[in-house]
């Protein structure tokens, strides 16, 4: 998916009628602006919208008749521009006028641009020459995304801040923005940050008294840019925890920290050190192992033994297919879920025990104390394995069973027809244009970096002696990588949809797990679902056939409405964090309000910790004693910022402070 920038630049050194006229404008439509400062002798406006609406262009070149441009650039695919003065558009420019449907010969040729009536906006040192090449490129320089014509146009004319829109601003996108203090916002929003000051205000005051009271035991906030995410789990015994903070943006190691009862992080970090980014961690209950799973560029998963301060295990997978983890409740063996396989290795000894395909673009396991283990998908399924004998026992589908014959026939169909005509030479031209490009960034300079040059071979880039990209012979393999992978897929879409009963692709469930967890006595099957939180009898899924039994205890999932910059907002639901506490027979789970506990015997709900609007509670863990809970708490989209932002994690004094409300 390419970028979306839209924006006005109007010529004028004053700001104050542009303001002006875009508050009228806001009022009018209820929409919301950013304007720059004067930059270079122009003032732009960024429309919400991503600015794909050109309205705004002719409502502005009405109200302020003075030279405007207005730019555009779709999906990276299309550059348009408008140049108005006096209040009217004397011209117009479409790179690709018939993009969104056929347009007449008429329509075509007023779209072409004529660069000579932009002569007095040239700045200095640029010819209408260039911008005529520009707009009409030949071999030598043409370019691959819309966005680059954009921000060589905006060159030539002093447009200032061009390659951008109200939204990636918003997002926080705004390091090689100039002069981005000084940006106003319409409407004004001044009332609405000052309460959201205060809320944040009282947030720490809250927390400080927290911590003084030993309830908030310890707290660490990933950074905002780039936006970090925090991997964790309880190891080692006791109420000790360990942690990372992850950067899939920077690719950059971190160290693992081990946080114990002095909760600071003056303690060193463990001995492991870490191969990549992390994506997921998970200990066992006698905090023994620490099973370690990689992304970013490190395709691959480990085990530790934290007794013996040695990894145990190493396994490979394929390049960018993510990954979540478990070990077995008798720490023999370990369960992997990538995204089209289920692999089951022996601890002791390295072997691959079994494997099984992954009919889903997701899976997550748990460990029952039996000795099996529990994979929920992306398909609605749970699927239990025996891993003594190493088999899978049975498939359900999570509340009823949805067939879907018509769209795997389909898929199968599309994939096929993809096998056949993929290697086109239109398909092959847009990729050695799109390499080229990315070549150089590698070769200018060349590529140095070891780490990130062999995450880009594992994806099939090769490299010449010299370190520079070979285009040529990229497109080869890639191409040659994409036959293989699509006929692979092609042939296990059709053996999954010709399989018999549930296990067919042609079946899903009506819920998707999101979050996993049993009981340390085994009764209980808790699952996190994109509607509620399910608790069922293991001994009923265990008898079960096709669809999961009726479920012992539910709570639903309520959707989370944000107020954000393009107003109100409905989150989608689902639940990623629980985990069981076997002594007071009950689930926590966490949800956009806080931490909640589900007791097992009667079903009552409890909120044993708010933790404030605007955040959810993504993952729930007990360390290994029982006496602390850890918690990963995300900041979700608001009227500052339209994206999530960086992951917390946080433990709780759980025995002293919330144990006795879940009781």
């Amino acid at each position: 998916m390419g970028g979306f920038y839209g924006s006005v630049h109007i010529r004028t050194e004053d700001r104050s009628p542009i303001q002006a006229a875009v508050e009228a404008l806001a009022k009018k439509t209820k929409r919301q602006f950013l304007i720059g400062p004067a930059l270079g002798g122009w003032v732009s406006v960024y429309p919400d919208g991503n600015g794909q609406d050109e309205a705004t262009a002719h409502v502005l070149a009405a109200s302020v008749p003075a030279h405007l441009i207005y730019v555009l650039v779709h999906d990276d695919d299309v550059l348009v521009y408008q140049y108005f003065s006096g209040g009217s558009r004397i011209d117009q420019f479409n790179s690709s006028p018939d993009y969104f449907g056929a347009v007449s010969e008429q329509d075509q040729e007023q779209s072409r641009g004529d660069p000579a009536l932009l002569r007095p906006l040239l700045t200095a040192g640029h010819s209408v020459d260039e911008l005529t090449a520009l707009l009409a490129p030949n071999d030598d320089n043409e370019v691959t995304f819309e966005s680059e014509r954009l921000a060589r146009f905006a060159e030539l004319l002093g447009l200032p801040n061009a390659v951008t829109a109200y939204e990636y601003l918003m997002a926080g996108e705004t390091d090689d923005i100039v002069g981005w203090d000084d940006f106003i916002h319409v409407p004004d929003r001044s009332a609405e940050k000052a309460r959201h000051a205060a809320l944040a205000k009282e947030e720490r005051a809250e927390k400080a008294k927290l911590r003084a009271a030993r309830i908030l035991l310890f707290e660490k906030t990933g950074s905002q840019r780039p936006i970090e995410t925090v991997a964790w789990c309880s190891a080692g015994g006791g109420s000790d925890f360990v942690f990372t903070m992850v950067s899939m943006a920077t690719g950059q190691r971190r160290p693992l920290f081990h946080i114990g009862p002095s909760w600071n992080l003056d303690a060193a970090a463990l001995t492991i050190e870490l191969a990549g980014p992390v994506q997921e961690m998970c200990g066992t209950s006698t905090g023994r192992y620490l099973a370690i799973a990689y992304a970013g560029g490190t395709w691959k998963s480990e085990v530790w033994d934290l007794q013996q301060a040695r990894k145990v295990l190493e396994i490979a997978r394929e390049s960018h297919s993510s990954c979540r983890i478990t070990i077995s409740a008798d720490e023999r063996a370990v369960v992997t879920c990538s995204d089209n396989n289920i692999a089951i290795d022996s601890i002791a000894d390295g072997r691959r025990l079994a494997s099984f395909p992954a009919n889903a673009n997701y899976s997550i396991p748990c460990s029952h104390p039996s000795g099996m283990a529990v994979v929920g998908d992306g398909s609605g399924k749970l699927r239990i394995f025996d891993i003594a004998q190493v088999r899978l026992l049975k498939t359900l589908g999570i509340g009823k069973l949805l067939h879907e014959a018509g769209h795997n026939q389909r898929m199968v169909a599309k994939l096929r027809e993809e096998l056949l005509n993929f290697d086109k030479g239109p398909f092959r031209e847009a990729m050695e244009k799109g390499l080229r490009s990315a070549g150089k960034r590698f070769n200018e300079p060349p590529l140095t970096n070891e780490q990130g040059r062999k995450a880009l071979e594992q994806a099939g880039y090769v490299f010449h002696a010299d370190g520079s990209l070979d285009v040529e012979r990229t497109v080869d393999n890639r191409l040659t990588r994409q036959r293989q992978q699509l006929a692979e897929m092609a042939r296990n879409a059709e053996e999954a949809a010709n399989r018999p009963g549930i296990e067919s692709s042609a079946f899903r469930g009506s819920e998707l797990p999101y979050s996993l967890a049993c009981s340390g006595d085994g009764r209980w099957l808790c699952v996190g679902t994109d509607q509620a939180l399910r608790v069922f009898r293991w001994e009923e899924v265990l008898s079960a056939s096709d669809v999961t039994p009726m479920a012992a205890s539910s709570v639903p999932i309520e959707r989370t409405i944000m107020r954000s910059a393009f107003g109100s907002m409905t989150m989608p639901s689902f639940l990623t964090g629980l985990t069981v506490d076997d002594e007071r027979s009950c689930v926590l789970f966490g949800s956009g309000e806080g931490i909640w506990s589900l007791q097992l015997s009667s079903g009552d709900t409890t909120l044993l910790r708010s933790i404030g609007g605007g955040f959810r509670v993504d993952k729930l863990a007990l360390s290994t004693d029982r006496t602390c809970l850890g918690v990963t708490v995300v900041a979700l989209p608001d009227a500052h910022h339209s994206r999530p932002g960086p992951e917390a994690f946080q433990v709780w004094d759980y025995d002293a402070h919330l144990r006795g409300r879940a009781s």
